[in-house]
């Protein structure tokens, strides 16, 4: 006979182990993030946000043309997955949003890239997060129509 698998207790499914981390580094620039994996609580704003701007953009949705939002997304994500490796802390507020928005994109894009795939916020092989947030955003709201 095979091991039995056991079912968790609400105890043990409340000490789950951390979720996924990982470091992403810019020598040129020597700095390093660390990025944790959204809560479920925090996947679901992600979600929402994406309904939003689609409700927001419906004409440039259709056209093919959205972009003016894409920074404001990812920088709002990085705000829920930047941590401080030591503690575990969320390193930035809703505050800094704007300000996360003005890195350079080449920065912006590839925290956002590892926070979306740490999260499973965007399930493809593709490697353009911007053309990614487009078809999510057209995908959400064909979802929220139905």
């Amino acid at each position: 006979m095979g091991k039995r698998n056991r079912f968790k207790t609400r105890e043990e499914l409340f000490k789950l182990p951390i979720r996924n981390r990982e470091i992403v580094e810019f020598p040129e620039l020597q700095l390093k993030f660390c990025i944790q994996e959204l809560s479920a609580k925090k996947f679901d704003d992600y979600l929402v946000m994406l309904l939003n701007i689609g409700k927001e953009n419906q004409k440039e949705i259709e056209a093919g043309t959205i972009s003016l939002h894409n920074a404001k997304l990812a920088a709002t994500v990085l705000s829920w997955s930047i941590i401080d490796e030591t503690t575990g802390e969320l390193v930035f507020t809703p505050e800094d949003i704007e300000k996360l928005e003005e890195l350079p994109s080449s920065v912006l894009y590839k925290l956002f890239s590892v926070a979306t795939r740490l999260s499973h916020l965007i399930v493809s092989d593709k490697s353009n997060p911007v053309q990614e947030v487009k078809d999510e955003i057209k995908n959400a709201q064909k979802d929220s129509s139905t």
